[in-house]
C-alpha cells in the first residue's frame, strides 16, 4: 500500500519526460501550481495520496512506478 514516504520524486520527473509533458501542462492536468510540481520533483514536498492518483492517471504509469527503488540513470533534465 502507498505511503507518502515511499514516493520517489525522480520517478515523477522520469515519467513526465517519458511522456513528453511539460511541468506547466502536468500541473494543469492535476490541478496544482507549477511551483508545487517543481517541489514534488525535487523531493522538497511529499505528495498527498490523491495527488499521486492524479499523477498515475495523467501520466499513465502504475502507482508502483512512483515508489522508491529506481536509481537515476543519467537522463538529461529539461
Amino acid at each position: 500500500m502507498y505511503s507518502h514516504k515511499q514516493f520517489n520524486p525522480y520517478r515523477l520527473h522520469l515519467a513526465r519526460i517519458c511522456r513528453n509533458i511539460t511541468k506547466k501542462d502536468i500541473s494543469k492536468l492535476i490541478n496544482v501550481s507549477s511551483s508545487t510540481l517543481t517541489r514534488l520533483e525535487k523531493g522538497c514536498d511529499e505528495p498527498k495520496k490523491e495527488t499521486v492518483q492524479l499523477l498515475v492517471k495523467a501520466l499513465n504509469f502504475p502507482e508502483a512506478f512512483f515508489l522508491r527503488g529506481l536509481k537515476k540513470i543519467g537522463i538529461k533534465k529539461t
